[in-house]
């Protein structure tokens, strides 16, 4: 008995709190049916039987006491009628169901008079139970025979007649039905046009034997004639402000009484009649059951407001479980006219109460919010006075949906956080829940699992206890990342990883993938046999990562979101620090380099990178010039333009957003259209690596019309960036004007390039040599009249003197320097960039050759000659190009390069050639005009002219 009374229980308890716990447990049992026949199953398994019939006894228990006790002889019929609506409604969600008798002992204890009322007006309303049964009867055998003959006919091929005999045959038999059931020549001739035209829509098809053509019929025969008798019911009853709330409901009940009964039905009766037997009980129950909802839907009505809203709330409740997301409001609706002619306006707060139920949220939500909050208080201060309110997480979780229940339209204040510590304390209880959470229907649990996710993850990451576990986060089967966040982790064709690109307002599609792209960079320095270049990868990566933090607060994230991520960081660059550390005892100690004398500086590199803040500050104030005016940085080779380009968004506000263009890349210079996708392009890159995802693009959508394209993307990607303005920094531009010259691309480009310039919110830098716009010809000064020069120069003091002492920024350097000597190397190089790194690369490496931790004069003084031996690419460019545009102008050029070194008086100056050279190289700064006289601007290619020209004539 304790078990049946247990078992029973559950029952109730999983119908209001776990649908699909109630469903398997249906399925487990035998003599299995399908979910939504749960009407049938009733009578055909045995043990839910049992404790359904005990469960419904139990719930009417209360109504049967009361009209025992004081009610009348008709009183047993309401019993009755509750049982009936009670099992009916089962093919409905089981809560449904099971809230009926309660509804029923509201009206009943409050209206009995009103529910009496019902029953008499429907046995008023309603033909005669004999006279109803024999029309069903008859309608159904007709049914049967038409639906047999015609099936057989039309499997004899007499395909016409089968048609005929179906279309009679059907009409025939809801005449005689309607008429038997019924008496009224109305009602019957109206029905039976209705079911004429429908049936000869329905055979323009071959019919299947008991196939759909009697089912759809008998649908049709049910919604009417049960849907008739509902609101004629709900009319008398409900009166005439509820008559069209309690009829539509009613009517839906029937419908779906005629989908579940018939279907039941199919599965008992012999194939071959099992469809019309089927359909024909189906319409016999659908009018009883129509009948008996509109009865109890329109006694609701008679109800004071606060009782209403009671059994609106209660009708809420129930419907919760069915995961519809507009289920609610629709019933508020419905709740809402049902009183309204009762109540007036003020039926808003029966609508407000089944708003309450249907989101659970008294007393369920506020119950779960509160003991959150409490737990969320003690994990606050561990050293409660109350330690039972230190209550574990996991133990906690286990109390909460969706242990306690699978119903959460809203999601729980605190409750991502309490998932996040659960799955820290214990990972496969909050595996187990994330899982339960993700295949939830309802979305308060999709929305825990959003927030709780990057808290996990962020968790997870920061208590990684080496590199080795750091760099297996990149592997496709990681766990539990792989499980937590599959969507990082799926495969391309190729078997690797697919990229995933920002999702706005997405926070770990934000960082997620930068990190992955860490750790496989993190895989391949570690890969490397050379430990030397593993120490100088790790620095690299190490500089990555502290970029990418620094990048984090320009990519949308709340400062809620920057925190957790932090000691994700310090916790990586602790590792990275371990490790580097302990790769210098296999070093014996080496320097690794941190100088860089090839390429310009990359982002990444941004460390080497000094200086530029008064630049940087001339280039905004254009950005934010109203007129808009083009920007052109000129300045000689090797000055650093080209690395100011590519730090420019460690330079710029997060609202500017630089866009990289090289005009040395050939794919781009092909035609038009090469020039457009290769635009396109660059900015989707420089876009991601910034965190934003735009739209994607195929390079033959450019080749067939290109500024067509190219002005339908911009349309589409500019809206993306909300208030963050694009720069699109033209890298070599004078080589953009060469390839027009040689006829490789159209001067329209120009045209296309202004007219961006002046209709467009994206600024333009172009980046040249030395040249102003009126020097690259006349195409250039024509079609960009207002162009701001910015011109680079030199490092100051104070930038190059930090570069050669601490290189590595906010790292300490390894190399220190005797009196003096930084001061010297800064007079040698004048602070030129490149001269600067190459002079300390040079000591770098000589110091390592010499085991030595500091540079003294001498050491200097040994170490220049094979600086000017290192850099020949600079030095024979500026010898053989820099200092004349012609042969004869170099000749001369190099003449005065080689007196001015040996201070010699100049050469002749009266030549053309001279002249020119002359000019050319002040432009080029190489040399410069000190009061009357010249001299080379940096004492260190004055030296190189000295000692090393004569190798490179």
């Amino acid at each position: 008995m304790k078990q049946l009374l247990r078992e029973t229980w559950q029952i109730w308890y999983w119908a209001y709190f776990h649908p699909s716990r109630l469903q398997a447990w249906m399925r487990e049992m035998p003599d299995e049916v399908e979910t939504r026949t749960r009407l049938i199953a009733v009578f055909r398994k045995p043990p839910f039987a049992t404790r359904f019939a005990l469960l419904a006894l139990l719930l009417l228990a209360p109504m049967i006491s009361m009209v025992a006790w004081q009610g009348q002889s008709l009183d047993w019929l309401l019993v009755l009628t509750a049982l009936v609506c009670l099992y009916g409604l089962t093919l409905f969600p089981l809560a449904i169901s099971l809230t009926t008798p309660w509804l029923f002992l509201l009206v009943y204890s409050l209206h009995p008079d009103a529910m009496r009322q019902a029953l008499v007006v429907t046995g008023e309303i309603l033909p005669p139970w004999p006279q109803l049964v024999l029309g069903i009867g008859v309608y159904t055998l007709g049914l049967v025979a038409t639906s047999q003959l015609g099936t057989w006919l039309w499997e004899q091929e007499r395909v016409w007649l089968g048609r005929l005999t179906l279309v009679v045959g059907l009409t025939c038999s809801v005449v005689l039905g309607a008429w038997l059931a019924t008496s009224n020549w109305e009602f019957t001739i109206l029905w039976a046009l209705f079911i004429s035209i429908l049936s000869i829509w329905a055979v323009r098809d071959e019919p299947r034997r008991g196939g759909l053509q009697a089912y759809g019929v008998a649908f049709l025969v049910a919604f009417l004639v049960a849907g008739s008798v509902a609101f004629l019911v709900a009319g008398s009853v409900a009166g005439h402000g509820a008559v069209v709330v309690a009829g539509s409901v009613a009517v839906i009940v029937a419908v779906v009484v005629v989908l579940g009964v018939a279907s039941s039905m199919a599965g008992v009766v012999a194939v071959g009649v099992a469809r019309s037997v089927a359909v024909g009980v189906a319409v016999g129950v659908a009018v009883g059951v129509a009948g008996v909802v509109a009865v109890g839907v329109g006694a609701l009505s008679s109800l004071a407001l606060p009782w209403l809203a009671l059994a609106g709330w209660l009708l809420g409740t129930a419907l919760a479980v069915w995961p519809w997301r507009w289920a609610g409001v629709v019933l508020s609706i419905l709740i809402f006219a049902l009183g309204f002619d009762a109540h007036g306006l003020n039926a808003a707060w029966v609508a407000v109460g089944a708003l309450l139920g249907h989101s659970r949220l008294l007393p369920f939500y506020l119950g779960q919010a509160l003991l959150i909050g409490l737990a969320g208080q003690a994990q606050a201060n561990q050293r409660s006075r109350w330690p039972r309110l230190n209550i574990d997480p996991v133990a906690l979780l286990r109390r909460l949906p969706p242990y306690s229940s699978e119903l959460l339209w809203l999601p729980l204040p605190r409750h991502d956080r309490l998932l996040s510590a659960a799955f820290a304390s214990e990972q496969s209880v909050g595996m187990q829940a994330i899982d339960l959470m993700r295949t939830s229907p309802y979305p308060g649990f999709r929305r825990t699992v959003e927030r709780a996710l990057p808290q996990i993850v962020a968790a997870y990451l920061a208590k990684l206890p080496d590199l080795n576990q750091l760099q297996s986060i990149s592997e496709l089967r990681h766990a539990p990342l792989s499980m937590l966040i599959p969507v990082f982790y799926q495969a391309s064709e190729d078997g690797q990883r697919q990229p995933v690109l920002a999702q706005p307002n997405d926070e770990l599609s934000t960082v997620f993938p930068r990190l992955l792209d860490l750790a496989d960079n993190l895989q391949i320095v570690r890969d490397n046999p050379n430990l030397a270049l593993v120490e100088q990868g790790l620095g690299t990566i190490r500089r990555d990562l502290e970029s990418f933090q620094g990048q984090l607060p320009g990519l949308g994230l709340r400062r809620e979101q920057l925190d957790r991520w932090q000691a994700m960081f310090t916790q990586w660059n602790m590792l990275l620090v371990e490790e580097a550390r302990e790769q210098r005892k296999f070093t014996q100690g080496e320097i690794a380099n941190p100088f860089f004398t090839g390429n310009p500086l990359q982002l990444n590199q941004h460390a080497l990178f000094r200086g530029r803040r008064e630049l940087s500050n001339d280039l905004l104030r254009a950005i934010y010039d109203k007129s808009r005016p083009t920007v052109l940085l000129y300045g000689p080779r090797r000055f650093g333009k080209t690395s100011f380009l590519r730090n420019l968004p460690k330079l710029l506000p997060t609202e500017v957003l630089p866009i990289f263009f090289s005009m040395q890349e050939q794919a781009s210079l092909g035609s038009v259209g090469d020039f457009c996708y290769g635009l396109v392009r660059v900015i989707i890159r420089d876009a991601k690596i910034q965190g934003l995802r735009l739209p994607a693009t195929e390079r033959n959508d450019f080749l067939r019309n290109p500024y067509a394209a190219l002005q339908d993307w911009l349309d589409a990607a500019l809206p993306r960036l909300d208030s963050r303005r694009l720069l699109i920094c033209l890298d070599e531009v004078e080589k953009l004007g060469a390839t027009i010259a040689a006829g490789k691309l159209e001067l329209s480009i120009f045209d296309q390039l202004r007219e961006l310039i002046q209709h467009s919110d994206m600024a333009f830098l172009f980046c040249g040599g030395v040249q102003h716009f009126s020097e690259l010809g006349p195409n250039w000064s024509s079609y960009f009249i207002s162009v701001r020069p910015l011109e680079i120069g030199y490092l100051s003091a104070a930038e190059a003197h930090s570069l050669l002492t601490e290189p590595r920024r906010g790292e300490p350097f390894e190399l220190s320097y005797a009196e003096g000597v930084v001061e010297q190397i800064i007079a040698l190089t004048r602070c030129q960039p490149y001269l600067v790194q190459l002079v300390g690369e040079t000591l770098v490496n000589e110091a390592n050759r010499r085991k030595v931790r500091h540079v003294s004069p001498t050491m200097l003084e040994a170490t220049l000659p094979l600086a000017l031996r290192n850099g020949p690419p600079y030095f024979d460019n500026l010898w053989r190009e820099q200092v004349g545009n012609t042969a004869a102008e170099v000749a001369a050029g190099q003449a005065i390069l080689r007196a001015l070194a040996d201070g010699q008086p100049l050469p002749t100056r009266d030549t053309s050639a001279a002249q020119a050279a002359l000019r050319r190289m002040q432009r080029y700064r190489i040399i410069e005009l000190v009061g009357t006289s010249y001299q080379i601007e940096v004492p260190l290619v004055a030296r190189w002219v000295r000692e090393c020209s004569e190798l490179a004539t």
